[in-house]
């Protein structure tokens, strides 16, 4: 037994080489058979010495022929893939020529017909390459249909706005589609018997009929579908609340005194200048002072001047303030529909005096 006295100093190999004595001994070397042992061994002894053989191991080779066969199935399989999508693509190609020359001859049909152009008088129309594609084959080849992914949204939406149903009318889908009181009863048989009455339509006119009735419900506008017991709750509460009296305030305009002035009431407008005078003028001159009414209510008011009564005097049309933005400039001030002055806005007019004596 060793100790760490027989090793150099650091060394803490010899407690595993200690405890594992087996693995840490050293091959025994192999002893020279003699002829005489040999043969007297026999085959059952060459049996014995000879190590067992591992199939598919030839002198510690490792067989890989399992994973290349795997490769080769991978290899396989990818290009078989790609030969599909290459396929894919010109299937779908084919079918975008053949929807352009469609949609190409439609339009030189539109010219040569009717002299139109498509896109320049009469709007693009939609691909018909839509209607030549089979959806259930792309979803098998794993392609998108983005007509497919919106649909739910779509329905979400047209029953939002009404159009549709949020859930079916199955009393409606219960009913058959040929009435029961069209059929005849067995009484109305058995006396057809009897009296041998005979149906006064063949078959191929019947048929024939049925097939008018059916294209002419075909083209039948779609008629809504019937709402439910919750949408027609909702709906009697509208129209409860529309038929409900609703007491608007109104308009503190038309709740003004219009006695105000017989009550000794102040003016509802300011005046810039108080007092219109002219001095310093001369017989056969024409003289101007612009005057503005501003309404200092809170409310609008409509104001009205009075000319003056001698003939000296002259007064030109009222202008109101306006947006100079307005759509129609030329209407600017002279708008009949701002006759309202509004609070705080103001309305203008100039005063002209033409004297003919020094006595005016």
């Amino acid at each position: 037994m060793t100790s760490r006295r027989d090793h150099p100093r650091g060394y803490t190999g010899w407690v595993y080489e200690d405890t594992f004595k087996d693995l840490y001994q050293p091959p025994a070397a192999e002893s020279p058979v003699d002829g005489e042992e040999g043969d007297a061994d026999g085959p059952d002894g060459a049996e014995k010495d000879a190590a067992p053989a591992v199939p598919g191991h030839d002198d510690g080779e490792i067989d890989l022929s399992r994973e290349d066969e795997e490769i080769k199935a991978i290899k396989a399989n990818a290009a078989a893939e790609e030969e599909r999508i290459e396929r894919l693509k010109a299937h779908l190609a084919a079918k975008k020529d053949e929807a352009r020359d469609l949609d190409r001859k439609d339009a030189e049909f539109l010219q040569q017909r009717w002299g139109l152009v498509m896109r320049e008088q009469v709007p693009v129309p939609e691909s018909k390459l839509k209607r030549m594609l089979d959806h259930d084959e792309l979803d098998e080849e794993g392609l998108v249909i983005p007509r497919r992914m919106m649909e739910d949204m779509e329905r979400y939406y047209e029953i939002k706005k009404g159009a549709i149903p949020h859930h079916d009318n199955l009393l409606a889908i219960s009913k058959p589609e040929e009435p029961n009181h069209f059929k005849q009863t067995k009484s109305v048989q058995l006396r057809a018997e009897v009296m041998n009455v005979k149906p006064t339509l063949t078959e191929d006119q019947k048929a024939q009929i049925t097939t008018e009735l059916e294209e002419r419900n075909r083209k039948r506008p779609r008629m809504p579908a019937g709402l439910n017991a919750e949408e027609k709750a909702k709906n009697r509460d509208i129209v409860k609340r529309m038929q409900m009296k609703v007491n608007f305030l109104k308009n503190p305009r038309f709740l003004a005194d219009r006695t105000s002035k017989e009550k000794g009431e102040p003016c509802p407008f300011w005046f810039t200048p108080e007092n219109v005078v002219f001095r310093n003028y001369e017989i056969g001159g024409l003289y101007e002072i612009k005057v503005e009414f501003r309404n200092c209510t809170g409310i609008g008011r409509r104001l009205r001047v009075h000319p003056c009564e001698s003939s000296a005097f002259s007064i030109s049309q009222l202008r109101f303030d306006k947006e100079v933005n307005s759509q129609r400039p030329d209407l600017v001030g002279n708008d009949p529909l701002a006759a309202v002055v509004a609070p705080g806005m103001a309305a203008h007019l100039t005063v002209h005096f033409a004297p003919s004596t020094l006595n005016d």
